[in-house]
C-alpha cells in the first residue's frame, strides 16, 4: 500500500486518511486502490469501528477530472472501466461489517459525497463545504448519489442538490437529515473518536447484523423484515455474543463481546 491512504489505530477504532492533500484528495486510480487495501487491512484487524476522513482542508473534493478526461480520451470503455472500480470500492465500504464514520473536516463535493454516503453516520465541521457538484461541469454521477443520496434526505432536496451543484450549510444538512452531527473544527476528531469508540464496546456481530438487516428491510414489508429478523436470530442465537451479553445483566456487569 502506498500513502494515498493513511491507517491508524486509536482504541479499538481504525481511521482512513484519504492523503492527496494538494489534490484535495480527488479520488484517482491509485487512491481508490489504496482504499479498497486499507478497508481490507481493517476487516483483518480486530477494529471494531472505522473513520474515513482526509488530510488537509478537504475530506474528498470527488473524482480525479483530470483522470477522467484522460480515460475518456482513451476510450469510453476505459472511463466506464473507472467508474465501476469506484463503485466496487465504495460498496465495500457501504457493507463493511464495523460502524462507519464519515467525517467531513473540509470540502466535500461530487464524489467525495458519494463516498461519504457509504458511511453509516456523517459528522462535519461547522465550517465544512459540502454540495454534489456534478452539474457544475456536467459530469454524470458514477458513484452511488442517485441512489443514497435520496434515501437520506428526500426526493426534491436530492435533486436540488444535484441539480443545482450548490453548496448547502453543514447546519442545514443536519437539519435534513444527512448529517448526523455538526462540531466545531477544533473538538472535530475528539468528538468523532467519543462516539465511534462508543459504538465499538458493543458486539461487532450484533452491529453487523442489524446493520445488515436495516439496509435490507428498508423496501421490504414488515411480515417480510420480521422473518429475515428472525432467520438472521437463529443463527445469532449460536453465538458467545448473545450469551456473554445475558449472562452479563443477570450478574450485572459490563459484557465483554469478542465477535462470536
Amino acid at each position: 500500500m502506498s500513502d494515498l491512504v493513511e491507517v491508524l489505530y486509536r482504541g479499538k477504532v481504525a481511521w482512513l486518511y484519504l492523503n492527496r492533500p494538494r489534490e484535495m484528495n480527488a479520488l484517482s486510480r491509485a487512491l481508490v486502490s489504496d482504499l479498497e487495501n486499507a478497508l481490507d487491512e481493517v476487516a483483518a484487524s480486530k477494529a471494531r469501528a472505522l473513520v474515513l476522513t482526509g488530510r488537509g482542508r478537504a475530506f474528498c473534493a470527488g473524482g480525479d477530472l483530470t483522470e477522467f478526461l484522460a480515460s475518456l480520451e482513451e476510450s469510453e470503455t476505459v472511463l466506464l472501466e473507472q467508474l465501476r472500480d469506484n463503485q466496487i470500492a465504495f460498496e465495500k465500504l457501504a457493507t463493511f461489517g464495523i460502524p462507519t464514520f464519515a467525517a467531513i473536516n473540509g470540502i466535500c463535493i461530487a464524489g467525495g459525497l458519494e463516498l461519504a454516503l457509504t458511511c453509516d453516520f456523517i459528522l462535519a465541521t461547522t465550517d465544512a463545504q459540502i454540495a454534489d457538484g456534478h452539474a457544475r461541469y456536467g459530469v454524470q454521477p458514477g458513484g452511488g448519489g442517485t441512489t443514497r443520496l435520496a434515501r437520506r434526505i428526500s426526493l426534491s432536496r436530492a435533486k436540488w442538490m444535484m441539480f443545482s451543484g450548490d453548496y448547502v450549510p453543514p447546519d442545514t444538512l443536519r437539519d435534513w437529515g444527512l448529517l448526523h452531527e455538526v462540531i466545531d473544527p477544533e473538538r472535530f476528531e475528539d468528538v468523532v473518536q467519543e462516539k465511534a469508540s462508543i459504538l465499538a464496546e458493543h458486539s461487532p456481530l450484533l452491529l453487523g447484523n442489524m446493520k445488515q438487516l436495516l439496509e435490507g428491510n428498508y423496501d421490504r414489508s414488515v411480515e417480510d423484515g420480521d422473518r429475515a429478523e428472525l432467520e438472521t436470530f437463529r443463527t445469532y442465537a449460536k453465538s458467545h455474543d448473545l450469551r456473554e451479553g445475558l449472562s452479563a445483566f443477570r450478574q450485572k456487569r459490563p459484557p465483554k463481546f469478542n465477535g462470536t
